[in-house]
């Protein structure tokens, strides 16, 4: 069981990288720019789920392969945007896109969803219903970035404001 639980995390990683660095790309930010976002993404949730449940080191620094895998698939995904800049701009895109970005979104959040109920049942144990759905809820939403709620979409254009900034304000840009 513990296998299957392992390549659900993998699979709604890869997704919620895959959301995050996307929207970096749209908004032209360097390899930096789209593996922080794709990793911050991907595990931001999972961390903040660990703090709240006194689990230190979080899972994401003690068990680094999900932010090593979200970190492969943001780069992959320069490569192509950076390699074939059309690719993301043709018909594909505007026909698919949403689409694809919609049912990441939706894998990763049954995926975490879930996965946050387990670490809490795990860490707390007994019959708290409320504060398991409480940490399920946050560990998916807290991760998700394509716009699929303006909660979300606000979180992410933030992020990317204020990645712009930092980059802007160092030597990033010139």
């Amino acid at each position: 069981m513990d296998e299957f639980i392992f390549i659900l995390e993998l699979i709604g990683t890869v997704a919620f990288a895959s959301s995050g660095a996307m929207i970096a790309i749209e908004k032209k930010m360097d390899i930096f720019g789209v593996n922080v976002l794709g990793a911050t993404t991907a595990v931001g949730g999972g961390i903040m789920r660990d703090i709240i449940l006194g689990l230190t080191p979080p899972g994401a620094f003690s068990h680094p392969v999900y932010v090593l895998v979200a970190a492969l698939t943001s780069t992959i995904l320069f490569v192509i945007a950076y390699a074939k800049p059309t690719a993301f701009e043709s018909r594909v895109k505007t026909d698919y896109y949403d689409k694809l970005m919609f049912w990441c979104d939706t894998a990763g959040l049954g995926i975490f969803t879930v996965v946050g109920i387990q670490a809490a049942v795990r860490a707390v144990g007994g019959e708290n219903v409320f504060f398991f759905v409480f940490i399920g809820t946050l560990t998916s939403r807290s991760k998700t970035v394509s716009g699929y709620s303006s909660f979300n979409a606000s979180r992410r254009f933030s992020k990317c404001r204020r990645a712009y900034r930092l980059c802007s304000a160092s030597k990033c840009s010139r």
